[in-house]
């Protein structure tokens, strides 16, 4: 369950980044680089974000990273979303 809470807080962040455009919150979730990147690319393989990529100087270039269509329905929809939403919250 923790990565699905963490895969929560990507996906949460990329949807408010769509009206702030603050993709820097990213590193404010508290997950470590490394694990950020894997799960990136796991949310990108599977269509959920987009423009993802990791660049030969840094570890992972983070500008242009967009949640997709389907990533939003993922996020809104899917029970473990929803459960990692409420144990986030204290529900």
């Amino acid at each position: 369950m923790q990565n699905f809470k963490k895969i929560y807080l990507i996906l949460r962040t990329l949807e408010r980044a769509m009206k702030s455009g603050e993709i820097e919150e990213l590193f404010r979730l508290g997950i470590a680089e490394r694990e950020l990147i894997s799960l990136c690319e796991m949310l990108q393989d599977e269509g959920y974000i987009k423009g993802f990529h990791i660049g030969e100087q840094k570890i992972g270039i983070y500008d242009g990273v967009k949640i997709t269509l389907r990533g939003l329905e993922y996020l809104n929809t899917n029970p473990l979303m929803e459960n990692a939403r409420k144990e986030l919250s204290g529900i």
